[in-house]
């Protein structure tokens, strides 16, 4: 399986190629779809609270499958600070990752160093067990 590795500048036009790039990396290895939409969906808000922080200077998308899991990290370089987990005007962001995903990790540097978000999700449809 192949990994994905992707840089982008911090503009809210980029956030399209990143939704192609992550969506188009996991059909070419064989995700299936409820999988896809929910990855496509978290790297999307993870690369927009990121592009949109004040001082970020580029963002850095990395994947990859380990056995039935999908890992994906975005690293934020520059001033950007990991979003709050409240429902607050800057809208859902890290809480919807949260549901989308089955791990996520936020890790972050000091001063201008970098903030990571990792995620995990295990292929498959994800089972909710608040139904």
């Amino acid at each position: 399986m192949r990994s994905l590795t992707r840089t982008y500048p911090c503009r809210l036009d980029e956030l399209s190629a990143c939704r192609v790039d992550v969506e188009t990396w996991l059909l070419e290895n064989d995700a299936d779809e409820e999988t896809r939409e929910a990855v496509v969906l978290a790297a999307h808000e993870l690369v927009a609270d990121a592009v949109t922080a004040e001082g970020c200077v580029g963002v850095h998308v990395t994947g990859g499958f380990l056995d039935s899991e999908i890992w994906l990290e975005v690293r934020a370089e520059g001033a950007w600070e990991p979003p709050a987990p409240s429902y607050d005007e800057d809208g859902f962001g890290i809480e919807l990752v949260n549901r989308l995903m089955d791990q996520v990790k936020v890790v972050a540097g000091e001063g201008r160093a970098s903030t990571r978000v990792l995620a995990r999700r295990t292929c498959g449809p994800k089972i909710d067990a608040d139904v």
